[in-house]
Parts: structure tokens; sequence; C-alpha cells
């Protein structure tokens, strides 16, 4: 994950591998003392349900090899949004990512 290349978006340096490895790492540190839901609240019942920001439709993953991971809030709803969160994060505002086959099982695509 760690190990891939970084290609900066505009030009310029770009980070390095241990840079990205240890804001990786700083992120997670940060995230497992605030994000992660607690036992018994409705945030902890959809993180177990598998409503993960990652598969939020206002999840916006970051570019290089720690887009694997993170990326950003764009819910205006979410106390999270403009902020880097965790793929597995969910706040109560997740929304569900739409996927065509979710379009063809809900009958919601046309045919031809």
């Amino acid at each position: 994950m760690i190990d891939e290349p970084n290609k900066p978006v505009f030009g310029g340096k770009g980070m390095s591998k241990e840079e990205r490895r240890a804001t990786h790492e700083r992120w997670c540190d940060k995230g497992r003392a605030s994000s992660f839901p607690k036992p018994g609240t409705k945030e902890y019942e959809m993180y177990e349900q598998g409503n993960q920001c990652g598969g939020c439709a206002f999840y916006i993953a970051l570019t290089s090899d720690l887009g694997f991971d993170w990326g950003v809030c764009a819910n205006s709803k979410s106390p999270h949004d403009g902020m880097a969160v965790f793929e597995h994060f969910t706040c109560v505002h997740h929304e569900q990512r739409h996927s065509p086959e979710n379009d063809l099982h809900d009958g919601a695509r046309e045919t031809a």
C-alpha cells in the first residue's frame, strides 16, 4: 500500500514513502482516539452492519496509495464534512453509494 510511488497532481516533489507511512500512522492514531464509534451508539450499529465511510456516496478517496485507506467526507450533514476520514469510519449521516448493479436490482435502470 505505502510502497506505491506518489505522483503529485500539480507537479513538485510529492511525499516520500516514509512521509506517507508516517501520515497514515499519525491519522490512524488520531482516529483511534476520537473517530471510531463507541459500543451502544447508532454509529457503532452502522459500523457493525458495514455502513462505513469507504462505501458512502460522499466519500472522496485521496490520490496516491493513501487513497486505499483515506478519503475526504463531502457530506454537508456530517460532522466530518471536509475532513480526512478512514475508510472504516462511519457516522449517522452515511448514505450508501449506488452502483449500476444496485440500479439493476432496484429496477431503476431502463432497458433499451
